[in-house]
């Protein structure tokens, strides 16, 4: 082999190993979320609720409060069953237990609330 066919394939080895060491690596992901949006009976959206994420084993809770579109996203939680409510002032609570989050994966929890009647009503749904 010649001295520039030898520096060629050095250089072409060299490319090589740089390219794998700068590949980007896929690490798995160790948290779920869960999203939805929040409407009225018919079909409305309702923005600025606060939706109460609850960890049914642990105790933990994420707030978050729902956009202009009704949307709301909690995100980052430890695969387990939660209970997902939601409150806004004019609006029954309302309540879905059982939600399942996995690694990675996202349920959607919708959620229609009806309009209050007595302050202390709430409206319960299972996941199931």
């Amino acid at each position: 082999m010649t001295k520039n066919l030898r520096a060629a394939y050095a250089l072409a080895l060299l490319a090589i190993v740089c390219l794998l060491i700068s590949a980007p690596s896929h690490a798995q992901s160790v948290y779920g979320s869960i999203f939805g949006t929040v409407t009225d009976k018919t079909g409305a959206v309702v923005p600025g609720a606060t939706v109460i994420v609850t960890d049914e084993a642990k105790g933990t809770v994420e707030t978050e409060t729902t956009n202009g579109s009704g949307d709301y996203t909690a995100s980052h939680l430890v695969p387990d069953t939660y209970d997902v409510k939601v409150t806004i002032k004019g609006f029954k609570t309302a309540i879905t237990k059982g939600v399942v989050v996995q690694a990675d994966v996202a349920p959607r929890v919708d959620i229609a609330l009806e309009i209050a009647g007595a302050t202390s009503e709430t409206v319960e749904v299972n996941a199931d």
